[in-house]
């Protein structure tokens, strides 16, 4: 499994990430599909100081270039709207991919899935 997920955990994270039409995302939701279903999605911003309200890959699917493409558009997108800074809440295993990109831890939040587990909070300024 990518990032050493347990199988349990993608199961338990599922309601919190599941793309709901009726929420009427604020700007443009893109997701990935291949073969019909969908294997990534970012809805992005909230506000000027935003965060990445969700980002999820298929765990079968990781690896193969989804996130990064659906991060570039993220990171495309958001200066344009007016963002300057975007927390990102993120699962520890891709900690270094967001440090890569110049993200910074600045704390940890409790996670929204699994009741007891924290999830590290990072930051990464346009």
């Amino acid at each position: 499994m990518h990032w050493g997920h347990v199988a349990e955990v993608p199961a338990q994270c599922r309601a919190a990430l599941t793309l709901r039409p009726a929420e009427g995302p604020a700007c443009p939701t893109p997701v990935a599909g291949i073969d019909d279903p969908i294997r990534g999605v970012a809805r992005p911003f909230e506000a000027r100081s935003a965060r990445l309200e969700l980002f999820c890959v298929d765990v079968g699917w990781m690896g193969r270039g989804i996130g990064a493409a659906l991060f570039g558009w993220v990171t495309e997108t958001a200066p344009g709207l007016g963002v300057t800074r975007l927390e990102i809440e993120a699962d520890p295993g891709a900690v270094p991919s967001y440090e890569r990109i110049g993200a910074r831890k600045i704390g940890t939040v409790p996670s929204a899935a699994i009741a007891g587990r924290f999830l590290p909070r990072l930051a990464l300024r346009f």
